[in-house]
């Protein structure tokens, strides 16, 4: 099941792009006894994401827009029940560094 997530921002999108690169990286330093591989690949604004952590597998992408920021990620079976929460601690994490 995808989960979607929008964010307004007011900054310049690279302003945005460089803010979100720093903190997928610096989740994967808190997170890193858990995260068994990762895949990061920026084309200009847009980020395929790829993470396998405990066995198992996450995919989604981050595109910059002009004015937000749009998160779809596929979520595990095994979290569904926990996706509003997931959803709340994506989007508070992405309103603290753009503002």
């Amino acid at each position: 099941m995808n989960m979607i997530i929008n964010v307004k921002h007011e900054l310049p999108q690279q302003v945005v792009v460089d803010k979100i690169k720093y903190l997928l990286e610096s989740s994967l330093n808190e997170h890193a006894g858990l995260i068994s591989a990762h895949d990061f690949i920026w084309t200009g604004n847009f980020c395929d994401i790829r993470v396998s952590a405990m066995k198992m597998h996450i995919k989604g992408n981050v595109e910059v827009q002009r004015d937000g920021v749009m998160v779809d990620v596929k979520v595990p079976l095994i979290f569904h029940g926990y996706q509003s929460k997931i959803k709340k601690v994506i989007e508070d994490e992405l309103n603290k560094i753009l503002k």
